[in-house]
């Protein structure tokens, strides 16, 4: 099993520079790599003024969904392809499947910061930024900011570990983890008066996990 999971990563790889290096580098090794922090860079994709307007406010949460599959589907290899298309999800395909949640409230500012207020989430599941899933009450709330591209509007905290700083040039989504055997993005979404949260996990080139946390909008920030 372990002997097919590398071989599917390593199709994944295929092509990247750095694929020699990264897969030499083992889980335990960037485990024992001090975690020494890495400032992002917040005004290298600021958002448009129109899209400020969007998310401009506090935000509520009232529901979650959690969703784990792969991205095999009866196929005998995963098409990188697909790794792209989950860490785009915008969680539209989890509004069916939500429980309902409380206990964090998001405030956005005009120029993109995120300061999270969270207490009391006792059931639901997220990736802390080691990229470790948590239950949430157990992670600290969110600091940092939304940065868009062509193909969306995502989170990025503050800090990133320094063995876990994304390359965003070979992603389309922009990544907040990415450690060669996990990568994480986190969405932004807005439709009038709802925002849609959602954190696009895949592991290993293959399992993937997409957590959808839904805020109403309530008040200023």
């Amino acid at each position: 099993m372990k002997s097919f999971l590398k071989s599917l990563f390593a199709v994944f790889m295929a092509g990247n520079t750095t694929a020699g290096a990264a897969q030499a580098q083992t889980s335990e090794t960037r485990k024992a790599t001090p975690k020494v922090q890495s400032q992002t860079e917040p005004d290298s994709e600021p958002l448009r003024p129109e899209q400020s307007e969007k998310f401009e406010g506090r935000w509520e949460l009232y529901a979650y969904a959690h969703l784990e599959s792969d991205l095999l589907g009866g196929k005998d290899e995963v098409d990188p392809s697909d790794i792209q298309a989950w860490l785009l999800g915008d969680g539209g395909g989890a509004t069916g499947n939500t429980e309902d949640a409380s206990g964090s409230t998001l405030l956005i500012h005009g120029s993109g910061r995120i300061h999270e207020q969270a207490e009391s989430l006792t059931n639901i599941l997220w990736f802390d930024d080691e990229g470790v899933q948590e239950n949430y009450n157990s992670i600290a709330p969110f600091i940092g900011f939304l940065v868009e591209n062509a193909n969306g509007v995502f989170a990025r905290p503050d800090k990133i570990a320094s063995w876990a700083v994304p390359d965003n040039t070979a992603y389309q989504a922009r990544l907040r983890y990415d450690d060669y055997d996990t990568l994480i993005s986190e969405r932004f979404d807005v439709n009038e008066a709802e925002l849609s949260r959602t954190l696009n996990v895949v592991t290993d080139g293959l399992y993937v996990t997409r957590i959808v946390m839904f805020y109403r909008k309530s008040g200023e920030t």
